[in-house]
């Protein structure tokens, strides 16, 4: 009796207390991330084992399971669609924000909105951060970050050609007389550097190119020309306008009429995506490829140039400049704007299917924390990384390791930023626009092409849901 009294009773005391003895068995999840982001170590080598520390000590063990997805976006999204399909997707992955609609109506996404409005850190999303992520007036992700496109020129051919530095172009017109300036003079530059040739402009094109057509390229010359591609005010999508016409023009100019780019073919064929961006940073350290000279891109290019970076860009401070994507004229571009860009980005997505959501949402909640998104910042200070948060931006640990750069994305892009539409429609739009500028390369007549598209459109959504505006 007094030995079962020595072992029964401190255990009474202990179990008395709530504290577990009894380890319990680890909550399974799964979780799949873009493989080939930056941060995808921190996941693996932070996030992850630290949240399983946490719950742990919590009493609420989880087990988090990496299922490495196909890289980079198109083999990723195509795997996932598989596995969303076959209900075998993991119970929280990343997804490319403009996927969220369609995902959502296909009841692949959990509704976060209820956990959303039950955090207080919520608050902190900016109104362009939360729009993104809320489709039918419902939040389905956590994003910590958004993006911008800005638009690249190298300061070295610049001087060359005799051209303004710094840089910042007024209208289209201005793209076209310096990228003319530059074709003049493309030989002797091109020695001058030690390159193959000089590439005046590009603008991203093609099917090939998947969404960075759409997104980086052909909406970077719609939302200047004042148009979209989806009509707000009367719920339908648009078939014809100006715009779009005024925005297959100027194409069909740079690759057919007046050959200021890369050859048509190359958005035909390989990997033209993976192949642009490194002309950008070439100043003769590749002496058989060209260099490009005016680029319009996303924000993370400028880190990607940069020592150590993958497409590294000798002295780029000294070579390479970026500015603002003027519109057609000033005032001309999306609600009277001087100026445009667009942003995407990334968000953590609970698959519907999750067994365990309240566990799932309490790791998106950690990792998109305020602690940790500084973390982040101080581990990573290269690539930019605009966040989602308004109390990031704010805090001195975050303003001591801004670049100017950063700065700069900050203050002069983000204000002029609007969204992709937010419609389950838009992949298959989006598909339409990089077919319509496939045709561009082939040389066809911009007007043919924008019956086409209006045509494709109308099959596509419905006579009911196209317009056509002036």
């Amino acid at each position: 009796m007094k030995n079962w009294a020595k072992v029964m009773l401190p255990l009474l005391a202990v179990l008395a207390l709530g504290v577990t003895v009894f380890a319990a068995e680890p909550v399974k999840l799964t979780f799949a991330y873009r493989t080939w982001d930056i941060d995808y170590p921190r996941f693996l080598n932070w996030y992850i084992p630290t949240f399983e520390k946490l719950m742990a000590a919590k009493g609420t063990p989880v087990d988090i399971e990496v299922v490495e997805l196909p890289a980079p976006d198109d083999p990723y999204r195509e795997s996932l669609v598989l596995r969303l399909a076959a209900g075998t997707a993991p119970d929280i992955f990343m997804l490319d924000t403009f996927y969220i609609p369609a995902d959502a109506i296909a009841g692949y996404l959990l509704d976060l909105t209820d956990m959303l409005a039950a955090w207080p850190d919520w608050a902190f999303w900016t109104p362009a951060a939360k729009g993104a992520i809320t489709f039918q007036g419902k939040v389905w992700g956590l994003n910590r970050h958004v993006d911008v496109r800005p638009l690249y020129y190298r300061k070295d051919i610049f001087k060359l050609a005799g051209l303004p530095v710094p840089w910042q172009p007024k209208s289209w017109e201005d793209l076209l007389e310096a990228a003319r300036t530059i074709n003049a003079k493309r030989a002797e530059i091109a020695k001058a550097l030690g390159v193959a040739d000089i590439i005046p402009i590009a603008i991203k094109a093609g099917s090939l190119s998947g969404e960075a057509t759409t997104m980086q390229g052909f909406y970077m010359l719609l939302l200047g020309a004042g148009g979209r591609l989806y009509d707000a005010a009367s719920g339908k999508w648009v078939a014809k306008s100006s715009a779009l016409l005024d925005t297959l023009k100027f194409y069909h100019k740079i690759y057919i009429e007046e050959k200021l780019s890369v050859d048509p073919e190359f958005w035909m064929a390989g990997a033209p995506i993976d192949t642009i961006h490194p002309y950008l940073s070439n100043a003769g350290q590749r002496p058989q490829d060209p260099a490009l000279a005016i680029f319009p891109t996303w924000d993370g290019v400028w880190y990607d140039c940069a020592p150590g970076g993958k497409w590294e860009l000798p002295e780029r401070d000294e070579r390479l400049g970026y500015c603002k994507m003027p519109a057609k004229e000033p005032g001309a571009g999306i609600r009277g704007q001087d100026f445009v860009t667009i942003s995407g980005g990334w968000a953590m997505v609970i698959n519907a299917k999750c067994k365990h959501p309240e566990l799932a949402f309490e790791f998106l909640k950690f990792v998109c924390s305020k602690g940790e998104v500084l973390a982040h910042r101080i581990e990573y200070p290269g690539p930019v990384r605009l966040p989602t948060r308004s109390d990031i931006t704010q805090d001195p640990a975050f303003k001591k390791l801004a670049t100017p750069y950063d700065n700069w994305c900050a203050t002069e892009l983000v204000p002029l930023t609007t969204f992709r539409p937010g419609l389950p429609a838009y992949p298959k739009v989006s598909d339409l626009v990089q077919e319509a500028t496939d045709k561009i390369l082939l040389g066809e007549d911009p007007e043919d092409v924008l019956e086409w598209y209006a045509k494709a459109l109308t099959a596509l959504v419905g006579a009911d849901n196209v317009i056509e505006l002036p």
